[in-house]
């Protein structure tokens, strides 16, 4: 078979790929700020990669206050600061992404409460039954964050938090950490990506839904193979992985100011980088 001829094939192959992945990418997405202390800069940076329309933004007055400077001026347009508009909005999006989950606002959305935009966005998201993402760190009361300020020491208070956390969750809201975000937005965005793919190629190597980073996947145009399960093996402090190809999947057991020891080829995601610099770990390449 000709050079020109399997160019042709693989180059039809990827475009039938590519047309059915396209669509897929292409997800409304509305973020709500609720307050909190948080990089809220960063935060939203990590969603802005992972979509091909900026998602638009929602502020309560609380995250206003204690914004960084600058931050609302750099959203322009991107503000939704009109209840109709933001409810149109959130209608038709595909997710809605609360990055920093404040007690004030878990408690409100536990009960119903729409006495801002914020709240209001949540709950037309929740009585849409639109998917709903949100990082707990701000107010889950088994938080390091609270510990730290002995702010965990009436437990009758503590399971009232956590009545209002699992009542968001009856609710359909996927409750984080933050060191989840990142993952868990990925397959809130683009579960639906392995979906497609199995349809083309409805082949035992077809990659498996959660076999290999999303956002890894596309920017590969999918023709990525799937990564094996790491094999961990314990390396004094460090942890050994011995896949040739290393997700943000890979290292999500690893604590913050970990080791990893990886193979001297071996590929790490951009996901994956984003992750190690986050988290504070050490990658050793041996």
């Amino acid at each position: 078979m000709s050079e020109n001829i399997l160019e042709r094939i693989k180059g039809d192959l990827l475009e039938q790929i590519m047309n059915c992945i396209m669509p897929l990418l292409d997800k409304q997405t509305t973020v709500i700020f609720t307050g909190g202390k948080a990089d809220a800069e960063g935060l939203l940076k990590i969603i802005d990669g992972l979509l091909t329309t900026k998602a638009k933004i929602v502020l309560s007055e609380g995250f206003e206050g204690i914004a960084p400077q600058g931050f609302k001026a750099s959203l322009a347009d991107r503000l939704l600061t009109d209840y109709s508009a933001m409810q149109k909005h959130i209608s038709a999006s595909k997710l809605v992404v609360v990055p920093i989950l404040t007690r004030n606002t878990l408690a409100k959305a536990a009960v119903g409460i729409q006495d801002n935009l914020a709240t209001c966005g949540i709950a037309g998201a929740l009585m849409r039954a639109i998917p709903v993402i949100a990082v707990k760190d701000n107010c889950d009361p088994n938080g390091s964050h609270f510990k730290e300020r002995g702010l965990d020491k009436n437990p009758a208070y503590n399971e009232m938090l956590e009545g209002h956390e699992r009542t968001l969750v009856s609710f359909g809201v996927k409750l984080v950490e933050s060191g989840e975000f990142t993952q868990a937005l990925e397959t809130g965005l683009y579960g639906d990506i392995y979906r497609a793919v199995s349809v083309l190629s409805p082949s035992e190597s077809a990659p498996k839904q959660d076999s290999i980073e999303p956002a890894a996947a596309v920017a590969a145009n999918v023709t990525a193979q799937p990564a094996q399960p790491a094999q961990n093996a314990s390396i004094g402090r460090a942890v050994r992985l011995t896949d040739s190809f290393i997700t943000c999947e890979d290292l999500m057991s690893l604590p913050s100011g970990a080791s990893v020891e990886v193979g001297r080829n071996a590929v790490l995601t951009p996901l994956a980088k984003e992750y190690i610099e986050r988290r504070g770990i050490t990658v050793i390449f041996s």
